[in-house]
């Protein structure tokens, strides 16, 4: 059974390696190659019946006689089988050769030529990176070194490259075979190969194979070509020191011209990584069709401050590859200039006595580097002129904290007659120069130039012309007066005599005035003409805290006029005492006010800054105007009034000594029972929704809500502050993610964080925030083991309402109203074991309108 098993196994060897290819004998006979792989079996066949006088030879030598085994070759690697069949069990580099079977000495009956067959071991590398499964990137601005390796093969490979399926020109080609040195029976192939690659991507093959068999043998890798910018440079300036001057705006400008892929250009001040969106950079990307490359251009302006400001431009692209240059820009400051003459008045002319010295101090402040002060009169550089210009003391003082220089220079200078100009140069060691210049008149002593004495005669002269006209007028002025009223009391006189007894009896006060009119002319007095009175306004609650008149169009006419006058403050009655926030958008201070009848109340001063007052990018005069509306609610924090001084317009909140809801939980929590747990909750998270609920009534919306900008009364209700109109909560929202210390990302609606967008339901996604910190998260409540049926009440609260609250579209949450509906049901149910709705109610304050919808007017009034 086992020998039929390996007969068979042997055949089948035979069929599959068995290769026809004639081969012609010294007798004219046909050999059968039969290629053969490493210890593998083969079998030979001798065809016919067996016969005596048969025999097998190996290159003419006797193999087998009969039955007799005469060959050189180990013979238990040999077994002849009945049939005269001869088997080799495991192919070895000994048995290559000639097999010839025959009949007597000359009868050839089958022939066969073997030879081993290795398989090689393949490979590739690229720039002498073995390749692998990656795909490779591949500078295609440069050539292309690749080499491919069939190692340990019998017989020697041929190997082929092909690029996309394209076969390589055998000029770009180098091939070489050689016996391997770690067994002199195989042989070793290293082909070479040396391109540019054009294409974006494709693959690299190398193909080997038998010069006689169909076997081959392939190895592949993929690859994706880059282009490194042929061109990374700045525009305009050089890469040593640019002398460039401080505080002005600079623009620096970077590209990366003939890239693929597309790479992004960013910049470094002073080892320190530049974010587009806190610095003024603006980038654009044009796109080559001749190449398919990008062009990456990438523009900074800052003003350089510090006396040496160093700059990058950093190239990355998507694989990693990054390049920088560098740059470095010194600063230099020019002075504040001035020339002063001692005993002369600072002005640009001055008469000066010729021939008689005179002391110039020039003052150069400020200035960055030291610079070297000179003299020149009319283009003359000093010491020249007859020796002139003599300077007697130069001075310089350095200032550490600003990292300047002031320079002071004195000289003595003999002037001469006639104009001349005497100016002072100030040179830093970059070569640039500031000038400053006076103009001396010289005059002889005996000449047309006066002296003090008759220009202080002339002086006196003019002011006694002066005095006299005064005089003159008023005599003039006092005859007509007195001609006037000589004129009134006669007239008075006449009709005096016209006068009943009642009137006598009960005079009016026209009568007192006449009365009185005619005392004085009695006397001598004289009195000014009688002038109307002003209009008694008919409001008897007009006080003086009412600034504006009532008939003047002013922003703020339209709010109601008994509101208007019982909250307006003259700034003469607002003390300021300390400063509380002065911010990129509001400044506030502490301070107090006089009340008519009361004491002073101390409240919180808002307005906002000088920068968003001119810019108008938030409507400050509409959002006090809406404030003012807002009805009194323990949810809010008061508004006293407002008080408008020139062209500011102030915001006067009550001042609260309280504590941040976040703090105040903090003290709470270690305190607080389940009971207490479900008080405390119930009256915060309650106050902030109604709180809410109550400002968005009235067209407002509160962008950074947290527990920080929550506040707690010392009786525990929450209050809330420091919320805007509708239309400027995406301006403030910019503002609070640019500030500082920004906003905490977990506070932040999706929506506002991605696209600056800010609406009704961004304020549910806050407070779901806040009431899922407060109560889902067990932060300040902890879930107690005596009170298990609140703590599910609170879960299924979660379940159907913060869910939906927190959802990423704005269109699926919940109202505030709703939200507070859910929430008061949650917490009555947590009483009565009721499981919370999701239904709301609506509020008085939803179906309110204000008086203005769109409070923006072109022509404000400030008083």
């Amino acid at each position: 059974m086992v020998f039929a098993l390996q007969i068979r196994f042997s055949f089948l060897l035979f069929i599959v390696f068995l290769c026809c290819y004639p081969l012609e004998s010294d007798r004219s006979t046909y050999l059968i190659r039969v290629t053969v792989p490493l210890h593998q079996s083969v079998l030979l066949e001798c065809s016919g019946v067996y016969m005596q006088g048969r025999k097998w030879e190996f290159e003419d030598n006797i193999l087998y006689s009969g039955r007799f085994y005469f060959g050189k070759i180990p013979g238990e690697s040999f077994k002849l089988y009945d049939n005269y069949s001869l088997l080799i069990s495991s192919m070895s580099f000994h048995h290559e050769g000639r097999y010839t079977c025959k009949q007597n000495a000359s009868e050839v009956i089958s022939g066969y030529h073997l030879q081993v067959e290795v398989p090689p071991r393949l490979y590739m590398t690229i720039d002498e990176v073995k390749t692998s499964n990656e795909t490779h990137q591949i500078d295609s601005s440069k050539p292309l070194f690749v080499a491919c390796y069939a190692v340990e093969a019998r017989p020697a490979v041929n190997l082929t490259w092909l690029l996309n399926d394209k076969v390589l020109d055998s000029n770009s080609v180098l091939h070489e075979v050689s016996k391997s040195p770690d067994n002199n029976e195989t042989f070793d192939t290293v082909t070479l190969a040396q391109f540019r690659i054009k294409d974006e991507d494709g693959e690299i093959s190398c193909e080997g194979s038998y010069s006689y068999a169909h076997s081959k043998f392939i190895v592949q890798a993929n690859f994706v070509t880059y282009v490194i910018p042929e061109t990374f440079m700045f525009h305009g300036i050089e890469d040593g020191p640019n002398i460039v001057e401080a505080s002005k705006d600079l623009m620096v400008r970077c590209s990366a011209f003939g890239a693929r892929p597309l790479v992004a250009l960013s910049w470094i001040l002073n080892d320190k990584m530049l974010q587009m969106s806190a610095w003024n950079i603006t980038s654009n990307v044009t796109f080559n069709l001749n190449n398919n490359t990008y062009n990456s251009h990438s523009e900074l302006i800052f003003r350089p401050q510090k006396e040496s400001e160093d700059v990058s431009c950093l190239y990355s692209d998507e694989q990693g590859r990054t390049a920088v240059i560098n740059t470095t820009f010194v600063t230099y400051v020019l002075p504040d200039m001035k020339i002063s003459v001692p005993g002369f008045n600072q002005t640009n002319n001055i008469s000066v006595t010729a021939n008689e010295e005179v002391v110039l101090i020039c003052a150069a402040n400020g200035a960055r580097p030291l610079i070297n002060l000179t003299w020149i009169v009319e283009g003359t550089i000093q010491m020249e002129e007859e020796d002139r210009l003599k300077e007697s003391s130069f001075d310089v003082t350095f200032h550490a904290d600003v990292n300047t220089y002031d320079s002071y220079s004195k000289v003595r200078y003999l002037p001469y007659e006639g104009k001349q100009i005497v100016s002072c140069i100030g040179e830093n060691a970059f070569g640039i120069k500031e000038r400053y210049g006076i103009a001396l008149i010289g005059y002889g002593k005996h000449g047309d130039h006066p002296s003090r004495f008759v220009i202080l005669l002339l002086f006196v002269a003019a002011l006694s012309i002066l005095v006299a006209l005064g005089v003159c007028l008023l005599i003039i002025r006092y005859k007509l007066l007195c001609g006037t009223q000589v004129s009134m009391n006669i007239s008075e006189e006449a009709s005096k005599e016209h006068t009943s007894k009642s009137e006598i009896n009960n005079p009016t006060l026209t009568d007192a005035v006449s009365l009185e009119d005619k005392s004085g002319v009695a006397e001598g007095s004289v009195r000014p003409p009688n002038l109307n009175l002003p209009k008694i306004p008919d409001d008897e609650e007009l006080s003086e805290y009412s600034c504006v008149p009532t008939e003047e169009k002013t922003y703020y006419s339209e709010l109601k006029d008994k509101t208007t006058k019982d909250r307006m403050f003259l700034r003469k009655n607002i003390c300021f005492i300390l400063d509380l926030k002065m911010g990129p958008l509001y400044k506030r201070w502490m301070g107090t006010i006089d009340i008519p009848k009361k004491e002073q109340k101390c409240v919180v001063i808002s307005t906002v800054t000088e920068s968003v007052l001119h810019d108008s990018c938030i409507k400050w005069s509409a959002f006090v105007q809406r404030v003012l509306e807002l009805r009194d609610t323990d949810y809010l924090v008061r508004v006293e009034g407002i008080c408008v001084d020139t062209v500011s317009l102030y915001l006067l909140h009550e001042h609260l000594v309280c504590e941040t809801l976040e703090s105040y939980l903090a003290i709470k929590e270690a305190s607080c029972g389940a009971a207490g747990r479900l008080h405390y909750m119930k009256k915060c998270l309650l106050d902030i929704i109604k709180g809410m609920e109550h400002i968005q009534a009235f067209g407002f919306l509160h962008p950074g809500i947290s527990m920080r900008k929550i506040l707690v009364t010392p009786k525990g209700n929450c209050k809330l502050y420091d919320y805007c109109l509708a239309e400027d909560a995406p301006k403030k929202l910019v503002f609070l993610k640019s500030s500082p210390r920004g906003l905490s990302v977990s506070s932040i609606p999706p929506e506002a964080l991605q696209r600056n967008e800010y609406t009704k339901e961004s304020d549910v996604w806050s407070l779901a925030s806040i009431v899922s910190t407060m109560t889902v998260n067990d932060l300040y409540f902890g879930s107690c083991e005596d009170d298990i049926g609140v703590s599910e009440v609170y879960q299924r609260l979660r379940n159907n309402v913060l869910v939906d609250c927190l959802s990423t579209d704005p269109k699926l949450r919940l109202t505030v109203t709703q939200l507070r509906s859910c929430f008061e049901e949650a917490v009555q149910s947590s009483q009565e074991g009721k499981v919370p709705a999701s239904s709301a109610t609506n509020p008085v304050d939803v179906y309110y309108v204000p008086m203005k919808t769109n409070i923006t007017t072109k022509k404000e009034t400030y008083i």
